[in-house]
C-alpha cells in the first residue's frame, strides 16, 4: 500500500500582513501572529524536515517553560530553542519510508501518521548531523532578527 501526501507549510495568515505585523508582536507582547519558525508566542518546538533522494524524515525538537522565558542569544526578545536543566523537552524522529514516485505529491512506503518515535534508538553521530541539520535549516530561514538557536 502507498500513502500520498501534498505539500506544505500551511500559512492561516495573508503573507504581507505576517511581515508587517511579525517583528513587532515577536519584540513587544504576545501576538503569534510571526511565521511559527520565529515566534514563541505561538510555538514551543522546531523541526526539520528532510525528503530527498536517500532520506525521508522529520527531527523534531520541543522545549520547556525555562527556554520559553530565557533571553534570546542576541537579546533581542524572549525564547530559546535549546532544552535546559528541569524543562520537561522532547525529540522526535519519524522516519517514512521509501519515496517511490518522482511526483509533486510524493506516494511513501510507511504511511506519516502511525509512526514509531525512533530517536532513542538512533545512534548520536546521526542525532547530531540531524541537530546541526536543523540549525542550518533555522538559521537559513527565519524571517526576524531575533536569534533562538545561536546563528
Amino acid at each position: 500500500m502507498y500513502y500520498r501526501y501534498g505539500k506544505g507549510p500551511y500559512k492561516p495568515f495573508n503573507s504581507n500582513e505576517i511581515e508587517i505585523n511579525c517583528a513587532e508582536t515577536e519584540t513587544n507582547g504576545p501576538g503569534g501572529k510571526c511565521y511559527f519558525v520565529d515566534s514563541m508566542a505561538s510555538n514551543n518546538w522546531i523541526a526539520h524536515r528532510v525528503r530527498n533522494a536517500t532520506s525521508n524524515y522529520i527531527f523534531i525538537q520541543s522545549f520547556g517553560l525555562k527556554a520559553r522565558s530565557t533571553a534570546t542569544y542576541d537579546g533581542n526578545g524572549v525564547g530559546v530553542f535549546k532544552c535546559l536543566k528541569g524543562d520537561l523537552c522532547a525529540n522526535e524522529l519519524y522516519r517514512y519510508g521509501d519515496i517511490v514516485s518522482n511526483e509533486s505529491y510524493p506516494v511513501m512506503t510507511n504511511e506519516r501518521w502511525s509512526m514509531v518515535n525512533e530517536y532513542k534508538t538512533t545512534e548520536e553521530n546521526v542525532l547530531n548531523a540531524m541537530r546541526d541539520e536543523l540549525k542550518e535549516a533555522y538559521c537559513s530561514s527565519r524571517k526576524v532578527d531575533v536569534d533562538r538557536m545561536g546563528c
